[in-house]
């Protein structure tokens, strides 16, 4: 059976270059098609988004391109997160290749931690991801009314 969509997280070591280990949690969950190509950039809350090269042709076509003709906003929004992006095509030992512009943008050192989120995987300093993750009495009141506003049973 295949997933749609990433699950799970995990934290693992970045080197010097740049290269850090997809995990193979995850890397399983990439469609066969996208022959080890991502593309990696910018996203919410000092983030980045891992996604297959084909989910990236989707969200292009879409989602951004629509939104760049909307507004002057939305052209420099899609401006940015298109000439921050990056190819990589998984190497012989399953790692990517991430820019110093991409690390700097979300506090990325000598630790990553990847989670999945649908349609994409969410790279995180480990920090920003705990810190994300973190529950205070006013998030759980919002977490919950997602559950119940969308009609979601779990």
């Amino acid at each position: 059976m295949e997933l749609t969509g990433f699950i799970g997280t995990a934290t693992v070591s970045v080197d010097n270059k740049g290269r850090t280990s997809l995990p193979r949690e995850l890397r399983r969950q990439l469609p066969l098609e996208a022959g080890g190509k991502v593309i990696v950039t910018i996203f919410a809350d000092k983030s980045l988004a891992l996604r297959p090269v084909q989910e990236w042709n989707r969200y292009v076509t879409e989602e951004l391109e629509p939104l760049s003709k909307k507004s002057k906003e939305g052209n420099r929004f899609v401006m940015k997160v298109t000439s921050m992006a990056k190819l990589s095509e998984l190497d012989g030992q399953n790692r990517l290749s991430l820019s110093s512009e991409l690390m700097t943008y979300a506090g990325i050192g000598k630790e990553i931690t990847f989670a999945g989120d649908g349609a994409r995987i969410r790279l995180w300093s480990p920090e920003a991801y705990k810190n994300m993750m973190n529950f205070e009495d006013n998030d759980e009141l919002d977490f919950d009314a997602c559950f119940y506003n969308n009609g979601v049973d779990s």
